[in-house]
């Protein structure tokens, strides 16, 4: 599966963020490598989970365009920590045949967060 890998990290202090990013970047390439997944593109930013970001849209657009068939995160709260934006973002993946991969889910969470991603808001 062709894949982006996403970070992000809070505002923090520059050095303790750059040290986050290089641990999310080395997990998240880790266990692309173990599934076999093709890692098209990596994007990190520093930013608060509850503000609106340019490239989640970016994500999107590769999403729709059919550039990539997931996204790959340490824990869904990097997508955003508003449920709501959360949720839609699941809906939007699943309507436009996308994956989100979390690192730090089992199959069952996962299993749970599609079920709820079903619900609409």
């Amino acid at each position: 599966m062709k894949v982006a890998i996403y970070i992000r990290v809070g505002n923090k202090e520059q050095l303790e963020a750059d040290k986050e990013i290089e641990v999310q970047r080395n997990e998240l390439r880790d266990f692309c490598e173990k599934k076999n997944y093709k890692i098209v593109s990596e994007y990190a930013e520093r930013r608060s989970g509850l503000t609106e970001s340019q490239i989640i849209e970016e994500l999107k657009r590769c999403i729709r365009e059919k550039e990539i068939q997931g996204v790959v995160i340490t824990d869904y709260s990097k997508i955003s920590r508003n449920i709501n934006e959360l949720m839609n973002f699941c809906n939007f993946m699943k309507e436009n045949g996308g994956t989100l991969v979390s690192t730090n889910h089992t199959e069952k969470q996962e299993k749970e967060i599609d079920f709820v991603s079903l619900r609409k808001a």
